[in-house]
């Protein structure tokens, strides 16, 4: 329903007052040129709503709870009929009850509204511009005694002007909440939602505004010439509407509805992280693998608006796939959604990068670790700026997390039981020292992905320390021990790992490590962009690499290399190292040097079942590499070394032979 107007001329005892607006009441004649059945005609009660506002004409200015659209009664237009009336009085009840069983969240919107009342009305407010009449205060309705649902009746569009965004913009949030405004409860619902689009589809066509404008045309030129003789500068724009058009289509064709993430497969179901991005909703309808095939969701799954100003919050989306789906087939993964009610589908690929969960991230496991003083194990001197490790054996189930600006100490006797994947993560100087018969001990009796992480630009000594078994973490996790930034002065020190995980990163550190092993692990030993100089320490059993050194400087005496799967030794980013009097074993490279490394071996052996020296090519980037062997023994496969072009490599002062190197493919 919609209220009329006409334009007239009022010639009053033959005075010309000039050009009026003639208006249609909300009463019988509303309706019957509607063609609606009698039912009762009722708006929100403004009258407390107003009282604010004059209050604060008047200088008073603070809350009151009385103004609220949830606080406002329901006032029926001729009410002194109605009461008259038992059987409209009895219909303007159940819109009473209708009404409140709505603001209340008792009944959905759908169940209360006309939905395509509702949505026609708001899809032409975005036509018209018309977004000032969606105030609550300005809302008229009519209850339909027939369908027993509250349809709106159209009133002041205060048409025309340029639309910048949708009257459903950023409103759909997926769940009914009572405080929210009139129109935010509206878009809510997903039924009236989907039929507010359609209605946007149909009403932003230009051949909508063409047949409109063509079936008008007589009433516009009518209206026109009356208005022309008063108002003669006042003509109709077209051009508006047009504009508005555009800008609804625009705003439905979204370049990318959300961003999705895999976030692995349980079982038959595959796991799903959809981040909205936009202000309107959006459905998915299915997802296509890689091998072709279409998943379709068995029910809607509809994603809620991103909210202004807001970081999408992430949804779960879980699909369940056909039997025998080949691993393969979810590499790549499109997700086929549309706006909520469109008519056109869209895609969007899956990001093979999941989106971990917060409780997963070191800093937010930082952030809520209990401070230094609810550890029974430490004693913390604030005066003194000192922490210390009590002496025993302590089972901790909480990460220990020391902050900066501090000197941490620790004495044997004394054994850190890292329970359930908790942590040691120290960022102040840390002195640790054991004895040779009964050194410090920092393990994990039940096998969790426990870690110890040193990040301090101070000293970092560690004399007669075990460290580990810690147990698997997981793909992506971090290595067993990692010290960053800090001076070292490690004796006697030992770590073990799990084959699944990395067992000691060194990053960035200076120093000296002297003694001790390093056992099991996938790479047992990294040291990146530091100067290192290793004496004495035994890698055992590496499941990858044994030593690899990125960038920076390393000189090892004495280094001993036994069964590591992948490389012995190897450098890559431009590594220095000198090698005196090392033994190296591995399955596949005893050495690998790569980007540009230099290597110097002294006095050694070098042995592997495939090659034990492989050299990479020059490069453009890097430089070449550079090896200088000195009384060492290369034992290998059929080839024991394999060098590339432009590497230059030499035994004992005299370049490997010429048909031994291997050119770049």
């Amino acid at each position: 329903a919609a209220v009329g107007r006409a334009l007239i001329r009022v010639d009053f005892n033959g005075e010309d007052l000039g050009v009026y607006a003639y208006e249609e009441h909300f009463g019988p004649e509303l309706l019957a040129r509607s063609q609606r059945m009698k039912g009762p005609l009722f708006r929100f009660d403004p009258a407390l709503y107003w009282q604010h506002r004059l209050n604060a004409m008047r200088g008073i200015q603070h809350e009151e709870a009385f103004a609220a659209y949830q606080a406002a009664d329901l006032d029926a237009f001729g009410e002194g009929a109605l009461e008259k009336d038992p059987q409209q009085l009895r219909l303007f009840e159940e819109a009473l009850a209708l009404m409140f069983a709505f603001r209340s969240g008792q009944l959905p919107a759908s169940a209360v509204f006309d939905v395509e009342g509702i949505a026609r009305r708001h899809a032409i407010l975005d036509l018209v511009g018309g977004h000032h009449s969606m105030d609550w205060s300005d809302v008229k309705f009519h209850y339909d005694p027939q369908r027993g649902r509250i349809e709106p009746v159209a009133y002041e569009s205060f048409s025309t002007h340029k639309i910048r965004r949708l009257a459903g913009s950023d409103r759909f949030h997926g769940r009914f909440d009572e405080g929210a405004d009139l129109h935010d409860a509206y878009f809510n619902d997903a039924d009236i939602f989907r039929a507010y689009v359609r209605n946007l589809e149909r009403v932003s066509r230009p051949s909508y505004l063409d047949s409109a404008f063509q079936v008008l045309a007589p009433a516009l030129d009518s209206a026109s010439a009356i208005l022309y003789r008063e108002f003669p500068y006042k003509e109709l724009d077209r051009s508006v509407y047009y504009h508005n058009q555009a800008t609804i289509r625009r705003l439905l064709d979204v370049p990318k509805g959300f961003h999705a993430h895999r976030q692995g497969v349980a079982g038959d179901t595959l796991l799903l992280a959809l981040v909205p991005v936009e202000d309107l909703p959006m459905e998915v309808h299915a997802l296509r693998l890689g091998n072709g095939v279409e998943v379709l969701l068995p029910s809607p799954f509809i994603l809620p608006v991103r909210g202004k100003g807001l970081t999408g919050r992430p949804l779960d989306l879980k699909a369940a796939l056909p039997s025998a789906t080949p691993s393969t087939a979810l590499d790549k993964v499109v997700v086929v959604y549309s706006v909520l009610g469109a008519s056109v589908r869209k895609e969007v690929e899956v990001s093979n990068a999941a989106l971990l969960p917060m409780e997963s991230l070191p800093a937010y496991r930082d952030h809520v670790a209990p401070a230094m003083q609810e550890h029974p194990c430490l004693v913390v001197d604030e005066a003194a700026r000192t922490v210390r490790f009590k002496p025993g054996r302590w089972a901790v189930t909480t990460d220990i997390v020391i902050p900066a600006g501090y000197r941490v100490e620790g004495t044997a006797p004394l054994e850190l039981d890292l329970q359930r994947g908790t942590r040691l993560v120290c960022r102040s100087p840390i002195t640790l020292k054991g004895m040779e018969e009964l050194p410090i001990r920092i393990h994990a009796t039940d096998s969790s992905g426990a870690a110890v992480l040193i990040d301090t630009p101070g000293e970092v000594v560690w004399h007669h320390v075990l460290v580990g078994p810690l147990g698997p973490a997981g793909v992506g996790s971090r290595p067993s021990l990692t010290v960053l930034d800090a001076v070292l002065d490690m004796r006697d020190v030992s770590v073990g790992g799990d084959r699944k995980r990395g067992t000691v990163l060194l990053a960035r550190v200076k120093g000296a490590w002297q003694g001790g092993r390093v056992q099991g692990g996938r790479d047992q030993l990294e040291v990146a962009y530091g100067d290192l100089r290793l004496q004495g320490v035994t890698l055992q059993g590496a499941g990858d690499d044994a030593l690899v050194v990125r960038g920076g400087a390393v000189h090892a005496r004495g280094l001993v290399v036994k069964g590591a799967d992948g490389s012995g030794v190897k450098l890559v980013q431009q590594a220095s190292v000198k090698l005196e009097a090392p033994q190296v074993k591995a399955d596949k490279e005893a050495v690998t040097v790569e980007d540009g490394s230099r290597l110097e071996v002294v006095q050694g052996a070098l042995r592997s079942k495939g090659h034990a020296l492989v050299v990479s090519p020059a490069s453009i980037r890097e430089g070449a590499p550079e090896v200088t062997l000195t009384g060492t023994a290369l034992e290998g496969g059929a080839q024991p070394h394999q060098v590339g072009e432009g590497a230059t490599v030499t035994l004992d002062g005299k370049p490997l032979s010429a048909a031994k190197q291997v050119a770049k493919p």
